[in-house]
Protein backbone atom coordinates (compact mmCIF):
# COMPACT_ATOMS: atom_id res chain seq x y z
CA UNK A 1 0.00 0.00 0.00
CA UNK A 2 1.29 3.48 -0.85
CA UNK A 3 2.40 5.52 2.16
CA UNK A 4 2.86 9.24 2.51
CA UNK A 5 4.73 10.28 5.63
CA UNK A 6 3.53 8.05 8.44
CA UNK A 7 0.04 7.40 7.02
CA UNK A 8 -0.91 4.74 4.50
CA UNK A 9 -3.43 5.40 1.73
CA UNK A 10 -6.40 4.13 3.78
CA UNK A 11 -5.52 6.40 6.72
CA UNK A 12 -5.17 9.41 4.42
CA UNK A 13 -8.57 8.77 2.81
CA UNK A 14 -10.17 8.23 6.22
CA UNK A 15 -8.72 11.45 7.64
CA UNK A 16 -9.80 13.45 4.58
CA UNK A 17 -13.41 12.20 4.87
CA UNK A 18 -13.91 12.11 8.64
CA UNK A 19 -16.67 14.51 9.69
CA UNK A 20 -17.18 13.64 13.37
CA UNK A 21 -15.81 11.07 15.77
CA UNK A 22 -16.83 10.40 19.37
CA UNK A 23 -15.38 7.73 21.61
CA UNK A 24 -17.49 4.57 21.75
CA UNK A 25 -19.69 5.56 18.79
CA UNK A 26 -19.42 4.93 15.04
CA UNK A 27 -17.54 7.64 13.15
CA UNK A 28 -19.38 9.87 10.67
CA UNK A 29 -17.63 10.14 7.31
CA UNK A 30 -18.45 12.06 4.14
CA UNK A 31 -18.68 10.02 0.94
CA UNK A 32 -18.92 11.96 -2.29
CA UNK A 33 -19.25 8.97 -4.61
CA UNK A 34 -20.98 5.63 -4.43
CA UNK A 35 -19.90 2.83 -6.72
CA UNK A 36 -22.82 0.86 -8.11
CA UNK A 37 -22.69 -2.80 -7.15
CA UNK A 38 -22.76 -5.07 -10.19
CA UNK A 39 -25.78 -7.01 -8.89
CA UNK A 40 -27.98 -3.91 -8.85
CA UNK A 41 -26.48 -1.88 -11.70
CA UNK A 42 -29.25 -2.58 -14.24
CA UNK A 43 -32.03 -1.57 -11.85
CA UNK A 44 -30.17 1.50 -10.59
CA UNK A 45 -29.35 2.71 -14.10
CA UNK A 46 -32.92 2.09 -15.31
CA UNK A 47 -34.25 4.12 -12.37
CA UNK A 48 -31.91 7.02 -13.14
CA UNK A 49 -32.85 6.91 -16.83
CA UNK A 50 -36.59 6.86 -16.01
CA UNK A 51 -36.13 10.01 -13.90
CA UNK A 52 -34.05 11.72 -16.58
CA UNK A 53 -31.00 11.84 -14.30
CA UNK A 54 -27.40 11.37 -15.44
CA UNK A 55 -24.54 9.67 -13.64
CA UNK A 56 -21.62 12.10 -13.27
CA UNK A 57 -18.30 11.07 -14.75
CA UNK A 58 -15.71 9.85 -12.27
CA UNK A 59 -13.03 12.44 -11.54
CA UNK A 60 -9.61 11.96 -13.06
CA UNK A 61 -7.07 11.31 -10.34
CA UNK A 62 -3.66 12.94 -10.61
CA UNK A 63 -0.77 10.61 -11.36
CA UNK A 64 1.83 10.09 -8.69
Amino acid sequence: MYTHGTQNTYEQIWDNHLVYEESGKPALIYIDRHLIHEGTSPQACAGLKAEGRKVPAAPTLPSR
